[in-house]
């Protein structure tokens, strides 16, 4: 899969889900329910949705937190896991209360960043990805420094930050991640650079398709 495709299909989700929050605009879900309504969205060959609740989320809000899982993939399974969290007293969700382009965006970009993740593994590349090792004493820095540090995240998060510019006018250094990156490798800018230059990799797609669309 090309960066091209994972740069439409995010485009088409995020786009396919803001016109879904006009047509049910008034409406009211439980926690299940709602999870239904976007698992209805998108083909069940290649998701799965589950429910979630956790007194971590603020009420009339919804977390979105994806995964790829292989050894599904290998055996032709539903192979990335959408897991939709809700607080776990609100019993209706009413869908004007909701920051909807939000969960629209967090949706169509948790799906591309699982996308990459997918393809790393189907294309072959995974084996090549290195993986990162932290020198750090902190068992808590250490851990997400091996993690974001590994080329296969910093390439998924570049995704992800280029897809949060794009949609919301903002510049990298605004976004979230980028941040937590710039916060964690504060003794090694040379992840940092690898990160932005997958973002400006996906920012120069994303300005390419644009242009073509608009043509």
């Amino acid at each position: 899969m090309l960066p091209d495709t994972f740069i439409v299909l995010f485009l088409a989700t995020y786009e396919k889900l803001l016109a879904l929050g006009q047509r049910v605009q008034g409406r009211s879900y439980s926690a299940s329910d709602f999870t239904r309504l976007i698992r209805r969205q998108f083909p069940a060959t290649d998701f799965v949705f589950k429910t979630y609740r956790d007194y971590a989320v603020d009420p009339d809000c919804v977390i979105v937190a994806g995964l790829y899982d292989v050894w599904d993939d290998k055996q032709y399974l539903p192979c990335i896991t959408v897991t939709l969290c809700y607080h776990p007293d609100q019993e209706k969700y009413f869908v004007d209360l909701l920051n909807w382009q939000q969960l629209s965006f967090d949706l169509a970009e948790c799906i591309g960043h699982e996308l990459v993740h997918r393809d790393q593994h189907r294309n072959g590349r995974k084996p090549s990805l290195k993986s990162y090792v932290s020198k750090s004493t902190d068992p808590g820095i250490k851990s997400e420094q091996q993690y974001l540090g590994s080329e296969d995240e910093i390439e998924a998060y570049g995704f992800s930050i280029a897809a949060e510019c794009a949609v919301f006018g903002k510049p990298k250094d605004q976004c979230v991640m980028y941040q937590a990156y710039v916060e964690t490798f504060d003794t090694d800018t040379a992840i940092v650079l690898k990160l932005e230059q997958q973002v400006e990799r996906y920012l120069k797609r994303m300005e390419h398709i644009n242009e073509q669309i608009n043509n």
